[in-house]
């Protein structure tokens, strides 16, 4: 099978990215040929293919440069059909490709019969700021009203100019096809499934598919140092601040890795704490070290999670998770079973958990690790993906 794998970067620059670059590397191993195509950067992995990346696009000052490209991006149009002249292909698999690569690409994989898939990592189609967050908290309204709330709440950096360019490209973006052009649909979790049949997706257009990890690639460890961890972006939605006041009353010491916004907060926060340690950003094998020699993990949110990997890398070292109820967090966690799951917002409820785990830690952990291997492994995620791909090609046969 010859599989165009399409979004906006050819390196990892966040979680899409992580999934596109691993989505490739697992269906070349399966024997499988894979084009990619992303936006021209020099962080890019080297590629044959390279030559058909468009110019990449400033997304974060579309007022000043690029505000057609931002809605239309004619280089990738017109490198994308090179690209499908020169090779032929039974598939393309979108990630996110909004605002630099644009819809643009829709109508010429269209013209060259070309069935569409596409991973939905966030909710842009129904949030045009793809966070379904304002000031602070969750914000439904583009979803149970208009996409043009986007400007009167000015959700964009709190800017009428960001917020009308975001809402106007989300408006675009429906005119041209982001849902109609698309065959099929995959969520993450139940949770965005059904956000996003609300905002207008077909239900019959849109299937399930969790992430996956490459479970050979973790060694759990039903041992530990003697800490409870946090790791991930340091933002206040992903309850640090519900984190520390619950830690400040508890006994148990805890531990924070990661960097984001809420950093210098969360440093004035901790002062005085003793059972609290806060060590920056850590990535590669050492974070892995530090999540195994944990006791357990807590994904503490308070914004719609959709399938975050925090949980299933988590479990697949064999630390059970503590993660609050909300958006797809209860799908990855079973209450009672491999970890615990709160209200969010709630330091009783989390101290009160953090209590309860300490007698079940092992066979938490070793049920969770169970759980990664029989839901999230990489042979389950391929097994479903391919019989999408199989389906669609099929289809388009006939």
């Amino acid at each position: 099978m010859k599989i165009l794998n399409v979004g906006h970067n050819y390196f990892v620059a966040g979680g899409s990215d992580r999934v596109l670059i691993e989505t490739e590397r697992m269906l070349k191993d399966k024997g499988h040929t894979v084009i990619p195509f992303c936006s021209s950067n020099d962080k890019n992995s080297e590629s044959e293919f390279s030559q058909f990346f468009p110019d990449s696009i400033n997304t974060k000052s579309i007022v000043s440069s690029n505000p057609i490209s931002f809605l239309y991006n004619f280089d990738a149009a017109k490198k994308l059909n090179k690209l499908l002249n020169a090779n032929e292909l039974d598939i393309a698999h979108l990630h996110i490709y909004y605002g630099k690569l644009t819809t643009s690409i829709l109508s010429v994989l269209k013209k060259h019969h070309i069935p569409i898939v596409q991973t939905l990592h966030e909710y842009k189609l129904v949030c045009p700021v793809y966070t379904m967050e304002r000031e602070g908290t969750v914000c439904n309204d583009c979803v149970s009203y208009s996409r043009f709330k986007c400007i009167t709440n000015r959700c964009k950096d709190k800017s009428l100019i960001k917020s009308t360019a975001m809402a106007l490209e989300s408006y675009v973006s429906r005119k041209l096809g982001d849902i109609s052009k698309i065959d099929l649909f995959l969520s993450v979790s139940n949770f965005h499934r059904d956000m996003m049949i609300q905002g207008g997706i077909p239900p019959e257009k849109i299937e399930v598919l969790y992430n996956f990890i490459n479970i050979n690639s973790y060694v759990p460890n039903y041992e530990s140092d003697g800490y409870f961890l946090y790791f991930g972006r340091i933002e206040e939605l992903k309850g640090i601040r519900t984190l520390i006041d619950s830690f400040s009353v508890l006994s148990q010491k805890l531990l924070i890795v990661g960097d984001g916004s809420f950093a210098n907060e969360l440093v004035d926060l901790i002062a005085g704490k003793s059972n609290i340690d806060y060590i920056g950003f850590k990535e590669g094998e050492e974070l892995k070290r530090i999540i195994s020699n944990s006791k357990c993990v807590l994904v503490p949110s308070e914004w719609y999670e959709n399938c975050p990997m925090n949980v299933l890398e988590a479990k697949s070292l064999g630390k059970p998770v503590i993660g609050a109820n909300i958006g797809g967090i209860p799908e990855l966690i079973r209450d009672g079973i491999d970890g615990y799951l709160f209200s969010p917002g709630s330091t009783e409820e989390l101290k009160d958990v953090v209590k309860k785990i300490e007698e079940n830690l092992v066979v938490f952990g070793r049920r969770a690790r169970l759980d990664v291997e029989e839901r999230f492994s990489e042979k389950v995620y391929y097994d479903n993906l391919n019989s999408h791909y199989i389906r669609l090609i099929e289809n388009y046969r006939k």
